[in-house]
């Protein structure tokens, strides 16, 4: 007569007992870069952030580890399109990418804006972009940003290309403001705050009031290795996180409110 070996014996007789083996744990990667006050390494070494602390937040709610993986903004759309990434923070949404990815509700609003000397913002007049750089006033930028479509247009007009510097590091741009090289330069207003303040240069540098870009931001997860449902799950976690207050705490401590 044929036996069973043991273990197969075990595995059949648990559902009998009311026992079952325990599910596969549930595992998610985000990506991360040097990018504060999105993501960073704090001095401890431990990652920070509003990315970071966002995500561990949610997925200890929904009963998963997250894991890291450092990699430039680039690679990681293309991982996320493998399937190779599972999440991104901070993404927008745009119809490209709606191909490949699932995006979460809206997690905070990005604003990009003009930051100017404090001593210039009393005879601050410009009511949008075009209006302050035909002052004779000239505009830094870092190359391959997208400042939204106002800026994209500017960039096409001849008469103002000779206004407008492409400067690789953004401390550099922060320097040649502060020693008048340059009179502004567009910057997301979170990355700004955090940068100042390390700069020391946050009495002397300040945001004017014209917003060039605002638009909400979005957790984007891989199709191949994320099904809608988990999504679904994601966003009730993180409108739990808005009722009771632990969303607006994150982004307070990181110089925002949320949308």
């Amino acid at each position: 007569m044929f036996r069973k070996p043991p273990l197969l014996r075990l595995l059949l007789l648990l559902p009998a007992l009311g026992l079952c083996l325990p599910a596969p744990a549930c595992v998610k990667s985000l990506r991360w870069s040097d990018d504060a006050p999105y993501s960073a390494r704090g001095a401890d070494g431990e990652l920070q952030g509003i990315d970071i602390e966002i995500n561990q937040e949610l997925m200890r709610r929904l009963g998963c580890r997250l894991e890291f993986k450092e990699m430039p903004f680039g690679r990681g759309l293309r991982e996320l399109e493998a399937g190779s990434l599972d999440m991104m923070g901070s993404a927008f949404r745009r119809p490209e990418r709606e191909r490949f990815a699932w995006f979460s509700a809206p997690v905070l609003q990005a604003r990009k804006r003009l930051f100017v000397r404090r001593a210039d913002l009393p005879g601050f007049r410009a009511r949008n972009l075009r209006e302050w750089l035909q002052g004779g006033v000239t505009l830094g930028v870092l190359p391959g940003v997208v400042y939204g479509p106002e800026f994209s247009e500017l960039q096409r007009d001849p008469a103002l290309q000779p206004h407008i510097h492409t400067v690789v590091n953004r401390r550099s741009l922060w320097l040649m403001l502060d020693r008048e090289r340059i009179d502004g330069m567009l910057v997301d207003e979170l990355t700004a705050g955090y940068e100042l303040r390390r700069l020391a240069l946050d009495q002397r540098l300040a945001p004017a009031p014209l917003v060039v870009e605002s638009e909400p931001s979005y957790t984007a997860f891989s199709k191949r290795s994320t099904p809608p449902e988990f999504v679904a799950r994601y966003n009730e976690a993180l409108a739990a996180m808005a009722r009771d207050g632990s969303l607006a705490r994150i982004l307070t401590r990181h110089g925002n409110r949320p949308p």
